[in-house]
């Protein structure tokens, strides 16, 4: 009986010190989802500076903006992903 009962205190007392702050499970999936979003975000920041030079690039070589993203010689970016404005070159992440 006393057995028993060190038992049961002693699983209270480990459930009590895995609450959801303190679950290492919890802490792994959000480091893991936290390093995913920064990879995505990290591409979004590469792919738009090569949009920007590509644009640069065009309009040095024809005297104007090109008239849209899908002029642009860029392989691996998807220019759906992104806004652009043939008269400024404004190029934007699309919502």
């Amino acid at each position: 009986m006393l057995r028993n009962m060190a038992l049961i205190t002693l699983a209270i007392l480990i459930g009590a010190s895995c609450s959801d702050d303190k679950n290492p499970v919890r802490e792994y999936g959000t480091t893991l989802t936290g390093a995913v979003k920064k990879a995505e975000k990290t591409k979004v920041l590469a792919d738009m500076a090569t949009i920007k030079a590509e644009i640069m690039r065009y309009k040095a070589e024809n005297s104007a903006f090109p008239p849209s993203l899908n002029d642009l010689n860029m392989k691996d970016i998807d220019p759906d992903l992104y806004t652009y404005n043939p008269e400024t070159g404004q190029v934007a992440l699309a919502q």
